[in-house]
């Protein structure tokens, strides 16, 4: 049989006639273009009673599937109970057709897709025929960079890329450079300390008198007279004392260091002492 060449949208179909799935009751469709009718549809002028035909088009959602039908006359009735034709799309509901007004409208959507056809055990008429084409979407080439989800618009025609968190741009080609927080931010350090960030974390430099990693503990007394006193020495080396007599103050100093603390130790409590008899 003569085939012939029909148009639609951007489409164009083969119509061949000896495609080989033509005149079966469903299949699995493969090709990118070709017809898909009823069982007997050239044969006879009715279907066969009771059956339940799935045309599938082995396609992926990277694929848009357009068809047209060319003729339908399929038993009616509000909703399509008995006699009925559907055509699913992965991306849309599934619309289930009958009736003897041809549709003129073109079907189309993303693949997998399936045709399916029934019959119950009672009127049959011819039945219908469509022609189909298949072409590959926008997202079919992989536009979005970086880890991008591409997501098929108007039917496969267009796109829009999905980025992860820390992209942006059509293809998601433009890294966002998130800046770092500061720890010190507010300022951890306590009682006038200075805070620096330290790789992945900070560090407080104390004033006179405080310690701890927040600057919060108290130096104790015999560490303030030491300090005090390592400070006076530092000062009188670098004024020309030699270094005996330099060992020689450290000791005496150190030995000066830990009477002194005693003994504003001891004056602290008797003072305490004091407090607590008068109460």
């Amino acid at each position: 049989m003569k085939g012939c060449i029909c148009a639609f949208g951007a489409i164009v179909i083969a119509c061949l006639a000896d495609t080989a799935t033509s005149q079966a009751c469903g299949g699995d469709l493969q090709r990118t273009q070709g017809l898909v009718m009823s069982p007997d549809y050239r044969r006879s002028r009715s279907y066969r009673p009771n059956l339940y035909c799935v045309w599938k088009f082995l396609f992926t959602e990277y694929h848009q599937i357009s068809m047209r039908f060319a003729e339908m006359k399929i038993q009616n009735g509000g909703g399509c109970p008995r006699d009925y034709v559907t055509i699913s799309f992965s991306d849309q509901e599934p619309k289930r057709l009958c009736g003897f007004n041809t549709p003129r409208t073109i079907f189309s959507g993303l693949g997998p897709a399936n045709i399916t056809f029934g019959s119950d055990a009672r009127i049959a008429f011819r039945g219908f025929h469509l022609n189909y084409g298949v072409r590959e979407t926008a997202c079919k080439s992989g536009p979005c960079q970086n880890g991008g989800t591409c997501v098929n618009m108007k039917g496969g025609t267009e796109y829009e890329c999905e980025c992860p968190e820390n992209f942006r741009g059509t293809h998601c080609e433009e890294e966002l450079v998130v800046e770092k927080k500061s720890l010190c931010e507010p300022n951890p350090c306590k009682n006038q300390g200075t805070c620096r960030d330290v790789d992945d974390d900070y560090e407080c430099t104390c004033t006179g008198g405080w310690q701890g990693r927040n600057c919060e503990e108290g130096q104790s007394t015999l560490s303030l007279i030491r300090n005090l006193h390592i400070y006076v020495i530092l000062i009188l080396y670098s004024h020309g004392y030699g270094i005996l007599q330099y060992i020689l103050y450290i000791i005496l100093n150190d030995m000066v260091a830990v009477h002194l603390a005693s003994v504003i130790t001891y004056v602290a409590g008797q003072n305490s002492r004091k407090v607590t008899q008068n109460n």
